[in-house]
């Protein structure tokens, strides 16, 4: 992998041909515009039906949901593939971010990356059919995403799909890494694992999700608190975590995010109102799913009028610094962070809230470059996703602050909390 230095061309990319509404899980939307290329968006949720998602109900079996969706990649096409191209990404900087100090304390790198499981790469071996066998092999595989980490030398690894963790940490501890790895429950093999650097942050408190004790399958999630070892005491909370694959399964990945959140926001609030970053693969794209998880609406019991709310000010970090057409939407995340077989889509997002600035990110690859590859892995690129990489700082922190309206409810039965982190 290749890294370089560019000033970003800005460009919304925008297409005025997109739809402006869109049928979300079960739910039924209208947003406009200006909402879509907003970092804190809204809505309104209409529940058409009396079902309640599983996610809601503890032992409720699956139901049927109203929609089939079956992630594709409709362009991709046959011919001569160059495995051995060596992508360039580059990074890119904000606007208005040249006032802070490059060399400040208060500076740390993210990665997030789903490194694709040793496992899972082997059982689902028909998404990888035209990758040379000599690249799929996991010992080829862990050099080149090790060559990716040290390149970057990041301070927070988010990493998803880790089912060989005494093998990265052995290496990571090597170049001054402290790891905290959970594994999925069940019979899977694979999980997440969170890396530090010892010599920038210092471990407060560390909490795992597992999503199984609230009826929500085996996935699991990472919640770590951390303050920096050297310079002003600041602190934050570092959330990693791998979401459902399962399209179908909409009510699912809703009821872990909305969990994810959930705790998230309890231990900024208990640690003093504390920054947040949100990191992972959330198997959810852009214009589908994710712009709406971030207002945390789900069913809170059988009624049909019935809702939770979390209003986390929560921005996208690829979303916040513009690139071009080439490698973003019309919202602002990447064209692509994955890409096999049988998919070519942005399904990995590192969020951040009040109390931090991202100043730059790694962009990702333009959509040709991808289709010239032919898929991934590839030379030099270790896994089916590409990691993503933000650069944040600190700011003025904020007091968080609770609102709670559980007991007031309108006409029809709403019942409304709003968590804010200000």
């Amino acid at each position: 992998m290749i890294f370089a230095d560019a000033d970003p061309f800005v460009s919304q990319g925008r297409r005025s041909s997109e739809r402006m509404w869109h049928e979300v899980l079960c739910f039924r939307s209208t947003v406009t515009p200006l909402a879509m290329m907003s970092h804190r968006r809204s809505l309104k949720c209409v529940i058409p039906t009396k079902r309640v998602p599983a996610c809601c109900v503890k032992g409720t079996p699956d139901l049927p949901m109203p929609f089939d969706r079956r992630w594709s990649n409709p362009r991709r096409r046959k011919g001569e593939f160059h495995h051995s191209l060596k992508p360039v990404r580059r990074w890119i900087q904000g606007e208005g971010c040249n006032h802070f100090d490059c060399h400040s304390k208060d500076y740390f790198m993210l990665i997030s990356y789903n490194i694709l499981g040793d496992n899972n790469a082997s059982k689902h071996g028909e998404l990888y059919h035209n990758i040379p066998l000599d690249i799929m092999n996991w010992n080829s595989r862990k050099r080149f995403i090790f060559h990716e980490i040290d390149s970057l030398n990041g301070d927070l690894l988010c990493l998803q799909e880790v089912d060989n963790y005494e093998d990265i940490s052995a290496y990571l501890k090597r170049k001054g890494y402290i790891g905290h790895y959970k594994r999925r429950t069940g019979w899977a093999k694979d999980g997440c694992a969170l890396f530090w650097k010892a010599e920038r942050f210092k471990l407060l408190e560390a909490d795992n999700i597992e999503f199984r004790s609230f009826g929500l399958r085996d996935n699991v999630a990472q919640l770590l608190v951390f303050e920096l070892s050297k310079g002003n005491p600041r602190r934050l909370v570092v959330g990693n975590i791998h979401v459902l694959f399962n399209p179908k399964r909409g009510d699912i990945k809703l009821g872990q995010i909305y969990r994810f959140l959930l705790k998230a926001t309890q231990l900024s609030e208990k640690w003093g109102g504390i920054p947040v970053v949100l990191a992972g693969d959330f198997n959810s794209t852009p214009k589908v799913c994710l712009n709406y998880y971030w207002t945390g609406k789900e069913l809170a019991n059988g009624s049909p009028h019935s809702l939770i709310t979390h209003d986390l000010n929560l921005q996208s970090s690829y979303a916040t610094i513009k690139s071009t057409a080439m490698t973003r939407d019309y919202l602002g995340e990447p064209l692509a962070t994955s890409y096999h077989s049988k998919f070519l889509g942005t399904v990995d997002y590192i969020w951040y809230s009040t109390g931090l600035t991202c100043t730059r990110v790694l962009d990702t690859l333009p959509l040709d470059t991808l289709r010239m590859l032919g898929g991934l892995p590839c030379q030099d690129i270790g896994s089916d996703h590409l990691s993503l990489v933000a650069e944040l700082v600190f700011t003025e922190s904020k007091e968080i602050e609770i609102r709670s309206t559980d007991e007031s409810s309108n006409d029809e039965g709403t019942v409304t909390s709003k968590v804010n982190l200000k």
